[in-house]
């Protein structure tokens, strides 16, 4: 998780795994537990409570590369940070190249940064949903382009989720929530992968998966 200028207590994440890494520890304090990067950890520890998540900070470079080094498996981008030039493509390729992947939440439509990003066709781009009637309609929040799509998948913002306490909280709108949930779901699809056939899943099997299991929602009363 590429952290966004918020702080946590890994003390309140009792009984996860949350690793504080050299490049993360900038996120490190004693903070309330209601801020937006709590938020997202717990949005990924709802679907994949037993996950190792990992904090990490710094530039793309460091981060892409202790993700090679660690071997990490997804990596969610949630920063606005623009970052969608030809740098780190070497980095970029030798993680897809494992079978790892790279998530950005798709968001704000002004944030140039990310469309890029999402263009970039290595990272998988995640949009905002929520349910109007037991439909998915599209948050007007997640990028799109007539022209060319920005974003991969949408998936569910505005969940009730455990705040690991007993109780529960909802993440919130938009897609600081959406991919880093996302990021859970694939993670737990990932696990029950390597269990059933003793390796991790590549980058075509991965597409797969969203092949399999996406629904598509622009069709008549669905989207906004």
């Amino acid at each position: 998780v590429d952290k966004i200028g918020e702080c946590i207590d890994p003390a309140d994440f009792t009984g996860y795994s949350i690793v504080v890494p050299v490049i993360g520890k900038e996120a490190v304090k004693a903070g309330t537990k209601s801020g937006h990067l709590y938020r997202v950890l717990h949005s990924i520890l709802s679907f994949a409570p037993d996950v190792e998540i990992h904090l990490l900070g710094g530039s793309p470079t460091e981060y892409l590369q202790y993700m090679i080094e660690n071997d990490i498996d997804i990596f969610s981008k949630s920063t606005t940070a623009s970052w969608y030039n030809a740098t780190n493509n070497a980095q970029e390729s030798r993680i897809l190249s494992v079978g790892n992947v790279l998530i950005t939440p798709t968001g704000n439509v002004s944030d140039g940064g990310l469309i890029g990003l999402a263009r970039k066709e290595t990272f998988i781009s995640i949009g905002a949903a929520r349910l109007v009637n037991g439909r998915p309609v599209a948050e007007l929040y997640s990028c799109y382009d007539e022209n060319k799509s920005c974003v991969d998948a949408l998936f569910f913002s505005n969940l009730e989720i455990p705040d690991g306490e007993g109780g529960v909280i909802t993440t919130g709108s938009g897609t600081s929530f959406s991919a880093p949930a996302f990021a859970g779901l694939l993670a737990c699809w990932r696990q029950r992968f390597n269990e059933h056939n003793g390796r991790k899943p590549t980058t075509a099997e991965t597409n797969q998966f969203f092949a399999n299991n996406c629904a598509r929602i622009s069709v008549a009363d669905y989207d906004n």
